[in-house]
């Protein structure tokens, strides 16, 4: 996620996320805080596909990130959480749109070369079906047999091109799959880690 992308909104923040002045430096810390806590309970989707809870998670970030310890606002671990979280969540963003965009057009993907693999299919038996006929005939059907043997190759050729893609589809489907379980794997690791912090800093 890069501010140009703001940018290309005309220049404005997401309006319902646009800063407020805090009086305080513990007004500052608490609202980012709370940002925070607010985009940890979301599923990382609704994070990835929206550029208004994406921008108020990575200001959290940013502006956490860059407090000093000494400032008391945050705990080693949370701020471990804070720092693996700043560091991990573009990358995350980056990875997850264009895998969610495979696995939601992979069933209309798979849809057209499944006609076109049938298509291929009905072609071809009744292409062999020609050639049956003309293997029958021979002696006055030879020529015609070989333009038959010649298309018929053409078309398993394509039908083999097409289960061949429809192969590399799957595997697109799967490893976007696995990405995405992983991302959310991980994810859910750091939910509980900032969890257990933030209970630990209030008992504290």
């Amino acid at each position: 996620m890069k501010f140009q992308d703001f940018e290309d909104d005309g220049g404005q923040l997401p309006e319902p996320f646009v800063p407020t002045v805090a009086t305080t430096k513990d007004e500052l810390v608490t609202k980012a805080l709370s940002d925070l806590e607010a985009s940890l309970k979301m599923p990382l989707k609704d994070i990835a596909t929206s550029k208004a809870n994406s921008f108020r998670l990575l200001t959290a970030l940013n502006f956490l990130s860059r407090l000093s310890l000494d400032v008391g606002a945050l705990t080693h671990g949370l701020r471990a959480v804070i720092d693996s979280l700043h560091q991990d969540l573009p990358n995350i963003l980056y990875s997850f749109a264009p895998n969610l965009a495979k696995i939601d057009n992979f069933p209309k993907r798979m849809d057209e070369a499944q006609e076109k693999e049938a298509r291929l299919k009905e072609q071809i038996s009744m292409l062999e079906k020609d050639i049956e006929d003309c293997e029958a005939k021979l002696s006055s059907f030879e020529e015609q047999k070989k333009k038959y043997v010649a298309k018929t190759r053409e078309f398993k050729e394509e039908f083999e091109s097409v289960r061949k893609e429809k192969s590399e589809m799957m595997e697109d489907q799967r490893k976007a799959e696995q990405e995405i379980f992983q991302n959310d794997y991980r994810w859910s690791i750091l939910c509980t880690q900032f969890q257990l912090n933030t209970h630990d800093r209030n008992l504290s």
